[in-house]
């Protein structure tokens, strides 16, 4: 058993997340943020690509990525500790041309503040379904400035399989207290 997630996933360790499972012989390599490499940027996004992200606990993570997310992993590092993650752009979940990728995003054991956003933190951004969503032991705040939820969806664009398991919310408006 491994206190630090990353370094289980760097021991070939298999991580459970929900009922999946992520490896580092399935997913590849992965990508440590640290207080010294604080930011999830386009510098590490690229299309098709599944990307596995453990957050330091001290690391004052940051989510600044504004291109599309086809398949997206965070995990915070340390077992039992929440990592930070202020969340600076709307995360785009996008499935690809003429949905090419399923789509997967997965946020596990981090405080995910996205308080400061005037959109929804979550936005579908393409015709169809987004498959796959799952926070996991997380602390989840939305804004009050825009009075707007986690995400939104219509009849256009919505969710296959979307999960919060063990996971607090807050709104910090006084009007709008919804998750989708």
């Amino acid at each position: 058993m491994y206190d630090n997630l990353f370094t289980a996933y760097e021991n070939n360790a298999d991580i459970r997340i929900g009922d999946r499972v992520y490896n580092k012989a399935e997913y590849g390599e992965a990508v440590h943020i640290t207080a010294e490499n604080p930011s999830i940027s386009a510098s590490y996004a690229a299309e098709g690509d599944a990307r596995i992200y453990f957050v330091d606990p001290d690391a004052n993570a940051t989510y600044d990525y504004s291109g599309n997310v086809y398949d997206m992993v965070i995990i915070g590092a340390e077992s039992g500790t929440r990592s930070k993650l202020t969340i600076n752009q709307q995360i785009k979940l996008n499935k690809g041309g003429n949905n090419t990728y399923s789509g997967q995003f997965v946020v596990h054991n981090i405080d995910f503040d996205a308080s400061s956003l005037t959109n929804y933190p979550l936005s579908q951004n393409w015709a169809g379904n987004f498959e796959y969503v799952m926070f996991d032991d997380c602390s989840i705040k939305c804004n009050s400035n825009g009075n707007r939820p986690l995400s939104y969806i219509n009849a256009q664009r919505g969710f296959d399989d979307f999960n919060m398991i063990g996971c607090t919310y807050v709104s910090t408006s006084e009007t709008q207290n919804y998750i989708i």
